[in-house]
């Protein structure tokens, strides 16, 4: 579900006419100037918090694009208590006069020199998200003088495609980090004409190419686009070592207004692992999106990742805390499990680790890179960048952090319906038996921790955990 902002629209004053010694009605000097205050309900977002911020609203003859009394483009800006006014006595907008209907449209951040109803959109730099982030509300229709408060409804316009990346530690390692790396997409549009009368978007330009937006980490970057199908797009990740990867997108999606597309990739000696796209609508947290918040959050266990104060768009819960980073980088568990086996009737020593599950994950990827024969591996692969199969040592880590942050994990855990841990829990390493290494991997007893052999092809209860 789409997190929206919304604004009242309170129509001000009472309509005064006065008439003329030729007994004609005056109207402007003698009617009292009419302002529109937008009154934001929780949540906002950043523009109704900076001062002088503006929006612009164009009024309609509702049902059609035909502008009402000359009002398009006029500029309201924010008190920075979430109250919006005029920005000048010119910007006012009054009553409609008798029982005439309009139709609202309001957008964001304005343009004080547009003078149609198309919105010049200009994607070509991405260092300023509210810049070239065009929110747009479009459902204030059939309005009268009667109508009272009037709510704006505000949505993203464009769409917008995130990049996860994350390191291959399998081998040696092609980069000990991804600082000062920068991804380049190809094959798109970053020039367009948005009609505010009908939420339409024209294209202006060849496709080219965008540079995306990297956060501080280069774990995660992101790059708003016009709506449209993937058809021809690639990307080139350039790390800061000088290698230098290419990928092309598949083709069939289709890009739609209000929405992020997540693609996960892992980088390895043997290239690009691009993995199934992810889909959600563009969840707005504060204004802040989410895949940004990582970078800054201080975390403590038991938190939600990756915002703590926002169930809503939690991916996991926070169990362990890298030490010397502050509370700003550690592991995340998911919320739910599920019975699968290690491997269906694999009777073969693949030489797991007992340490770090992100190897056994490399090691299962080449010897089946779908994944098909290893369910449980593959169970944590389709949660998305990251998501591996936790190590017989990594389940007793994420046990002890257990029974001495239980309370908040299982309490966030059960917030989202999700599966808390309890004491009975069983589950299932990655890692293989020490003791029957071929045909049998290791469990884990939250109850005695202790450690015992089960078949391959038997089912176990398992769970998937995450770096951040």
């Amino acid at each position: 579900m789409s997190f929206k902002s919304y604004y009242s629209l309170i129509l001000l004053s009472i309509l005064s006419i006065s008439c003329s010694e030729d007994g004609k009605i005056n109207i402007g000097s003698d009617i009292e100037k009419y302002t529109f205050v937008l009154a934001p309900q929780e949540p906002e977002t950043s523009f109704s918090r900076h001062i002088d911020d503006t929006i612009g609203i164009t009024v309609y003859i509702a049902g059609s694009h035909v502008v009402y009394s000359g009002y398009i483009n006029r500029q309201y800006k924010s008190n920075g208590n979430g109250t919006f006014v005029p920005a000048s006595e010119e910007d006012e907008i009054l009553h409609p006069l008798g029982d005439q209907s309009l139709d609202f449209i309001a957008y964001y951040p304005s343009k004080r020199d547009l003078l149609t109803s198309y919105y010049p959109i200009s994607l070509s730099d991405q260092s300023n998200k509210r810049a070239t982030d065009l929110l747009y509300s479009n459902n204030a229709k059939n309005k009268t003088n009667t109508s009272g408060n009037i709510a704006f409804v505000f949505n993203h316009a464009l769409s917008k495609i995130v990049i996860n990346t994350t390191i291959s530690t399998s081998g040696n390692l092609v980069t000990e980090d991804l600082q000062g790396m920068n991804i380049t997409i190809n094959g798109v549009h970053d020039e367009g004409l948005f009609n505010l009368a009908d939420g339409s978007i024209e294209t202006t330009a060849p496709k080219s190419s965008i540079q995306m937006k990297t956060g501080a980490n280069g774990r995660s970057s992101e790059a708003i686009i016009l709506p449209g199908a993937t058809t021809g797009i690639s990307f080139i990740i350039k790390l800061a070592n000088g290698y230098t990867y290419s990928a092309t997108l598949p083709n069939g999606e289709q890009f739609l207004s209000g929405h992020i597309y997540t693609y996960n990739i892992t980088i390895s000696q043997i290239g690009i692992i691009l993995h199934p796209i992810s889909i959600a609508d563009w969840v707005v947290i504060n204004d802040i999106p989410q895949e940004e918040i990582a970078d800054e959050i201080v975390y403590k266990t038991g938190d939600f990742y990756p915002n703590p104060g926002n169930p809503n768009t939690a991916i996991g819960v926070v169990y362990w805390l890298k030490p010397g980073t502050g509370g700003k980088e550690g592991k995340i568990v998911s919320f739910d499990s599920a019975l699968k086996n290690w491997g269906d009737s694999y009777n073969q020593n693949l030489g797991t680790n007992i340490s770090t599950g992100i190897i056994n994950w490399d090691i299962i990827m080449q010897n089946d890179p779908t994944m098909e024969r290893f369910p449980a591996f593959k169970w944590c692969k389709d949660k998305g960048n990251g998501w591996y199969l936790p190590s017989r040592y990594e389940l007793h880590v994420l046990q002890e952090l257990w029974l001495t942050h239980g309370e908040s994990m299982n309490q966030n855990i059960e917030l989202i319906k999700g599966e808390p841990f309890t004491f009975n829990d069983v589950y299932l390493a990655s890692s293989e038996s020490r003791s029957w290494p071929n045909d049998r991997a290791e469990t884990y007893y939250f109850s005695t921790k202790n450690w015992l052999p089960i078949y391959k092809s038997a089912e176990g209860r398992i769970r998937a955990v995450r770096e951040f």
